[in-house]
């Protein structure tokens, strides 16, 4: 990572060209920042692995990862991993140019996902969920891939209330081998092995 924060960080504007910032302390992020993660074993523009983070504007983009990645048996890069940190989001840009990782990954059993706004857009997914919670007030999410889903969980709960949720496929996936569920405006459960 360019950046390791064990404290408190606030990043008004500016902008990292690298593999981003690994956090375990208290983060907030400002309009105006651009985090770009070019790597293609594993890098994330934020890596939030504890404490808390705030995201109320940016752009974070990864070009790495996709056939490249996947040639060398590497990690997929994203533009946010959540392993145990709370993080709220009230606005910014996430994108995965090629990466068949979805931008946004909630990926700890303790991670606490609050989504009021933002705009994402992954060649592959936009939102996976394998653990912990996901709470989503608004937004648009894309899912720029012929067969993959705007939203898939194994693991944890995804509660929409309001966003724009765009794919060419299915728009929700729970993998039929876990445990993951999300709970639609309207009610409806997609339970594990079931889409829509």
């Amino acid at each position: 990572a360019a950046i390791k924060n064990y404290g408190t960080l606030t990043i008004k504007n500016g902008t990292i060209v690298a593999r981003g910032i690994m956090t375990y302390g208290n983060l907030i992020i400002e309009e105006g920042t651009t985090i770009k993660s070019i790597d293609n074993d594993g890098g994330q523009c934020i890596n939030a692995k504890a404490g808390t983070v705030v995201i109320n504007g940016g752009t974070f983009v990864v070009t790495g990862g996709g056939d490249d990645a996947e040639k060398n048996s590497k990690d997929e890069p994203t533009a946010l991993k959540v392993t145990s940190a709370k993080v709220t989001i009230n606005g910014g840009t996430f994108i995965n140019e090629k990466s068949f990782q979805a931008p946004i990954n909630v990926y700890g059993s303790d991670a606490e996902v609050v989504i009021n706004d933002c705009v994402v857009s992954g060649a592959r997914g936009s939102l996976t969920i394998n653990g912990g919670s996901l709470t989503i007030n608004g937004g648009k999410f894309t899912d720029n891939s012929t067969d993959s889903y705007t939203i898939y969980t194994n693991g944890g709960l995804t509660t929409i209330k309001a966003g724009e949720f765009i794919s060419t496929n299915k728009q929700y996936c729970s993998d039929s081998e876990g445990t993951g569920k999300i709970v639609l405006p309207d009610g409806t459960e997609i339970k594990p092995g079931n889409t829509k």
